[in-house]
């Protein structure tokens, strides 16, 4: 793979410009990212003369790199810029669709959670793909109410509480586990090492936190038998001393459980973040594991899953990607589980 002159495609509503697109090519900048915020594109061309035809808003824009398809982008924003010429196109991903945001309310009952992102997904054109134990989540006698949001909004607010990722690419509703570096269909993602000639001067930056270094989290719930309030636990970091208590009662035993190993697999993969730029590699991907690897003993081997990759070619400075990333959790789970006790509910960090 170059660096400096990697193999790039751009095509404009299905038609090739690749060839007008490197002569005119100032930067290239495409950011592919892990969960529900979309992947984006931003074309910087010189705009003539001759002058370069400006697509039409909404405009599909398909994007290679070295034979990897990076997805396709809605032009959203097109800019030209007169005397000197250049044109600016800035695109989100194309399956971030209009329709998908209307607000509606209605409700689901005896329904699994899979079933019901497998509507949501059909009635906008997508294909769902959902992890199983995602899937399977039934909620309260599996009665699921989506209000005054869009059918987007409600199944990203679901993910977060199922501590999933959610992302539409590619024509596909994905809600995979957070932070498994595995595709919602179970396939895993190549792990990317990063090694020391890799990395550009200056731009790695690793950092441990004991902010949030809470032993165990616990959600409360109403047991409805006994009439009481009690507690699911989650194991969270080892070498951490204090319980978090999550400040929301919720509706029962399965929720507290899903909430508190939710909020405990947080606080584990904020304990170290690392950014790094390295020379372009297209295994760079938003949801893949990353280790280093001679870098430095107290950072070589540990598993990180990649948040955000910013590919960006220019002429001047070639081919980097811009890499953003938490640590990854081996299993998420937690131990405990139906312990009562006080009102000690501290903030959700």
């Amino acid at each position: 793979m170059s660096a400096e002159h990697p193999s790039i495609i751009i095509t404009v509503d299905g038609k090739p410009v690749s060839g007008v697109f490197i002569d005119r090519l100032i930067s290239v900048t495409i950011t592919d990212k892990e969960g529900t915020t979309s992947d984006t594109i931003d074309l910087q061309l010189n705009a003539g003369p001759p002058f370069l035809a400006v697509p039409r808003k909404k405009a599909i824009i398909a994007a290679w790199i070295e034979g990897e398809y990076f997805g396709a982008f809605t032009a959203d924003d097109v800019e030209l810029k007169c005397l000197s010429y250049t044109l600016s196109i800035q695109g989100k991903s194309a399956d971030m669709r209009d329709d998908l945001k209307q607000h509606r309310n209605r409700h689901w009952d005896g329904a699994t959670f899979g079933q019901v992102a497998q509507q949501v997904a059909s009635e906008n054109g997508l294909v769902a793909q959902v992890d199983p134990e995602i899937a399977s989540f039934a909620g309260k006698d599996g009665y699921f109410a989506q209000l005054s949001e869009s059918g987007l909004h409600y199944i990203d607010r679901m993910a977060r509480r199922l501590d999933a990722v959610f992302a539409i690419k590619d024509g596909k509703m994905i809600l995979a586990k957070k932070g498994s570096g595995a595709t919602a269909s179970g396939n895993l993602l190549p792990t990317l090492i990063v090694t020391p000639p890799m990395i550009i001067k200056d731009t790695c930056s690793i950092k441990w936190t004991e902010r949030g270094a809470y032993k165990q989290v616990r959600a409360a719930y109403h047991d409805t038998d006994e009439g009481k309030r009690k507690y699911e636990l989650a194991a969270s970091a080892p070498r951490g001393m204090a319980m978090l208590t999550l400040r929301h009662q919720v509706a029962n035993q399965q929720e507290a459980k899903r909430v508190a190993t939710a909020k405990a697999n947080q606080l584990q993969r904020d304990s170290m973040t690392t950014s790094v730029g390295i020379i372009g590699n297209t295994g760079a991907r938003g949801g893949a594991t990353m280790m280093y690897a001679g870098v430095h003993p107290e950072a070589d081997g540990q598993p990180v899953i990649i948040e955000t990759a910013s590919h960006k070619f220019d002429k001047g400075g070639g081919y980097r990607v811009d890499i953003s990333a938490k640590t990854k959790i081996p299993n998420a789970g937690g131990s405990g589980g139906g312990a009562s006790g006080g009102d000690d509910y501290s903030d959700i960090a």
